[in-house]
């Protein structure tokens, strides 16, 4: 092959035109030098020229005749426009073999006649054959006309011989070049086409979502709300709405997914996940799969006790698509989870006493939208895309899925993961979708103060739906949702309401949900406000590892949502109760709380921090800064509070740069003073932290 450089022209289209093979000189001394051809060869290639010029037509009629007669070679020249076309330039070949020098020009020459020939579809065929009949036709010609004999006449001939063997390599060397480029360009046409593709799933899957999401949120809602009105068979109807919703969003998850590993844009992120908490992420879910049929599921751990270091989302999507494929094939029987820690890596098994598959399609199963002929249960077939999605994902997380099966006895899928985990990391960047800006809510249906026992909540999504179904189902918890379509307006009214929890989409016009979560971390004024992340993407490492204090995937469950509300806002540890709000370090104060794991609430009266202590809600304390207020108001906080037996246990931490100066040290007798005289804010919040850390929860509200 041609060491030579290939230059592509491209046509108007963007696709290849056709490809310049250049040799340089050097490269056109080493094919000469390696033939042994030399300006002895030129003048016996002109003197053979001499005696076979006047018989070049016969030589050209021979020719084709022999071509003719081998069918294989007569179906490449079978058009008689092609066949002329040949002859013609196949005399001028003749007469350039053994006429011409061999220069750049010539070589250029010969190899465009190559790629041109591949251009109307000859082969390498063609090459070897009639260079073959081309040399024994001018040799035999030469042989009969020619007055020379012994080494002479074999000197002629093998300069002839050598001389065609060039041309037989530029010729190839053209073929090859070019066919390269074509299969070049064709590969390019192809990942082309596959990235259209991907780029319209992943659109389309977030068009197709964002209805169905719709669907599943308001059903759940009516059915929660209408238990007692509807029918017994208008709640099975709904039941059975949601049933085939889910099982729609999971088919579109596997396009999705698909889409995304065939692009180059899904990548794991990797944690460490021990075999307890893996255990209780996948058994769950694996309830339904067998609720119904006669079919057993058992599971069991072996070998040490181990922490795996892998994307635990991807791992449990495996897990269960193994299992939903095992219950899928078995009606009646068994199917086993086994676990096993051994010499650095985790093994994974899937065992059932199914229907077993076929040798013939063992080959198939992980190809996509490939699906046995003839599943066990009347459940849906699914795309075909699960286990080519599992395959996938394994081999990202370092391992490789291999199965084990008999028709009619059952199967055994199983794979192993390296315990520190696979070399695979980094995020995906959420592609944009174009939505209109503009906030849901006007300024003026914002209401100040906000109700006493009430939180706000500020919800950023780009479907009003969304926001609509939030605001329903979180009024009913003392929530006042507060919903915009725009990052930028996100984080406008995040300054302005500082609300108790930012509740954020990832698929945001103009900036999208990752880049605002940055933005309100690095801001001090919003650092402190917890961020739940509420998305299609089910990217939790990446969402978390941003500062996110919470992450869940649409659709919403209302009892997750819940959950993750109560463990964000009002904390880990209980609510600190702060007041005045307009103290002048409460900003500072709020993220100081946050830090110690509790929930600043901010109340102005003693009547309302009775109202919130009443509502039987955990509070740690509550912080009373005296020097924001006329000391009579501070007085009248403390008794307020101590009139109600919700107080009792609850301790008051009082801030006074004076506090000899109190009115009353302990009204309440559970006041705790932090004297901030000749101290900075700094070294106020750090005693006052140390002392919430030290403060246990009253056993009784």
């Amino acid at each position: 092959m041609s060491t030579g450089v290939a230059q592509r022209t491209v046509g108007a289209d963007g696709t290849s035109d056709r490809v310049v093979i250049e040799l340089t000189g050097n490269e056109i001394g080493n094919r000469l030098r390696y033939l042994g051809l030399g300006e002895r060869d030129w003048q016996r290639l002109r003197a053979m020229h001499g005696v076979v010029a006047p018989f070049l037509h016969d030589i050209i009629e021979s020719f084709y005749d022999i071509i003719l007669a081998e069918p294989e070679l007569a179906t490449l020249v079978e058009d008689d426009e092609l066949r002329a076309h040949l002859k013609k330039t196949q005399r001028e070949y003749i007469q350039t073999l053994l006429t011409s020098e061999r220069n750049g020009a010539y070589f250029r020459q010969r190899l465009r006649i190559g790629e041109a020939h591949l251009r109307v579809g000859l082969d390498q065929r063609w090459y070897v054959t009639s260079f073959y009949h081309l040399e024994r036709l001018i040799a035999e010609t030469f042989r009969r006309n020619t007055t020379l004999g012994g080494d002479e006449l074999h000197a002629h001939l093998d300069s002839l011989h050598r001389a065609i063997m060039l041309d037989i390599s530029l010729a190839l060397d053209a073929y090859v070049q070019t066919l390269t480029e074509r299969l070049n360009a064709e590969a390019r046409q192809a990942r082309e086409a596959s990235r259209m593709k991907s780029e319209f799933l992943s659109k389309m899957s977030h068009e197709l979502r964002t209805p169905l999401n719709a669907i599943i949120n308001f059903t759940e809602y009516v059915k929660m709300q209408s238990t007692e009105q509807l029918s017994d068979k208008l709640q099975d109807r709904l039941e059975r709405v949601l049933t085939n919703a889910d099982y729609l969003l999971a088919l579109i998850n596997d396009i999705l997914d698909m889409s995304k590993i065939e692009a180059g844009k899904l990548e794991v992120h990797p944690e460490p996940v021990g075999h307890d908490a893996l255990l209780e992420s996948v058994l769950p879910l694996t309830e339904p799969m067998f609720k119904s049929g006669d079919t057993a599921f058992r599971w069991e751990v072996r070998g040490e006790p181990f922490t795996l270091t892998t994307d635990p989302m991807r791992l449990r999507q495996i897990l269960l698509n193994l299992l939903s494929n095992a219950a899928k094939f078995t009606r009646e029987g068994n199917v086993w989870l086994r676990i096993r820690h051994d010499k650095g890596r985790v093994h994974f098994e899937v065992e059932d006493t199914g229907i077993g598959i076929p040798a013939e399609e063992q080959s198939l199963i992980f190809s996509e939208f490939q699906q046995l002929e003839k599943p066990a249960s009347t459940s849906p077939g699914g795309t075909g895309l699960g286990l080519a999605i599992s395959q996938r994902l394994c081999g990202m997380l370092g391992g490789h899925i291999e199965v084990a099966s008999e028709e009619g006895v059952g199967s055994r899928f199983f794979f192993s993961l390296p315990v520190e985990g696979p070399a695979t990391t980094g995020h995906i960047t959420a592609p944009t979708p174009s939505s209109p800006i503009h906030s849901l809510w006007d300024r003026d249906r914002i209401p100040e103060p906000l109700p006493v026992g009430w939180r706000r909540v500020l919800v950023i999504d780009d479907d009003p739906d969304v926001i609509i179904h939030l605001n329903d189902i979180l009024a009913e918890e003392h929530f006042q949702v507060i919903g915009t379509l725009s990052a930028s307006e996100g984080l406008a009214l995040a300054r302005e309401l500082r609300p108790a929890v930012i509740l954020l989409d990832i698929l945001l016009p103009q900036m999208d949900g990752l880049s605002l979560i940055q933005t309100i971390k690095e801001d001090p004024q919003l650092q402190h406000i917890p961020v739940i992340f509420n998305t299609v993407l089910d990217h939790r490492a990446l969402g978390l590892s941003l500062g996110a204090s919470d992450y869940l995937v649409k659709p919403i469950r209302v009892d997750e949502l819940k959950q993750a509300l109560e463990r964000v806002v009002t904390g880990q540890n209980g609510s600190v109760l702060l007041t005045p709000p307009a103290s002048a370090v409460l900003e500072q104060l709020e993220h100081m709380v946050h830090e110690v794991g509790c929930a600043p609430v901010s109340v102005t009266t003693g009547a309302e921090a009775l109202t919130y202590l009443e509502s039987g809600r955990p509070v740690r304390a509550v912080v009373l800064d005296f020097d924001a207020r006329p000391p009579t108001e501070g007085l009248q906080f403390l008794q307020e509070l101590a009139r109600s037996p919700a107080q009792t246990g609850v301790p008051i931490i009082a801030l006074s740069r004076a506090p000899e100066a109190l009115p009353v040290a302990d009204t309440t007798g559970s006041t705790i003073l932090i004297n901030r005289e000749n101290i900075s804010n700094e070294e106020m919040l750090a005693r006052l932290k140390g002392v919430l850390t030290s403060l246990a929860l009253p056993v009784e509200q």
